[in-house]
């Protein structure tokens, strides 16, 4: 689906506003590094905001009840962006994006380190790639880095 500038300077301020660009890290038993994964959401009550997103980069929207019963708040849906559209959809977004564009460029410079990043399976001389073999302790204390920084751009209150 082709987008206008004028939808994508919409959704980009959906993102600014609503929508959460970070790193998930996954500690994962028996495994010797962390998993390090990008993540773009969208999150709103208005199931009808969402649609476009999925529409235009697939995807899919999950329901999240609000679990609090003491308040009566509607339930809201998120977007998730699906791992092949991460690339393309964060540069799209980058040119309209203000509050959100050193997210943007640092999971867009993540997403090109990981994608360069020789994986083997069983030893670092193999030929095969594949997410098997442990990462070494520079690429995992570069992947940290990056996580950090994103965190700190994502945190909430005086610091932020």
């Amino acid at each position: 689906m082709k987008q206008t500038p004028i939808e994508l300077a919409w959704q980009a301020g959906m993102v600014d506003g609503e929508g959460c660009l970070t790193i998930a890290r996954q500690l994962r038993p028996g495994r010797p590094s962390p998993a390090f994964r990008v993540s773009v959401t969208v999150t709103n009550t208005d199931f009808g905001l969402l649609r476009p997103f999925k529409a235009a980069w697939g995807g899919s929207i999950y329901d999240r009840p609000d679990g609090r019963k003491e308040k009566d708040w509607a339930s809201s849906g998120t977007w998730h962006c699906p791992d092949w559209q991460l690339k393309p959809f964060l540069e799209a977004m980058l040119p309209f994006l203000r509050g959100k564009q050193k997210q943007a460029r640092l999971l867009l410079d993540f997403i090109a380190h990981k994608k360069s990043f020789k994986r083997y399976k069983g030893s670092t001389e193999g030929e095969a790639r594949g997410g098997s073999a442990p990462l070494g302790l520079k690429e995992i204390a570069y992947r940290e880095r990056v996580w950090n920084a994103v965190r700190l751009l994502n945190s909430k209150g005086r610091f932020s």
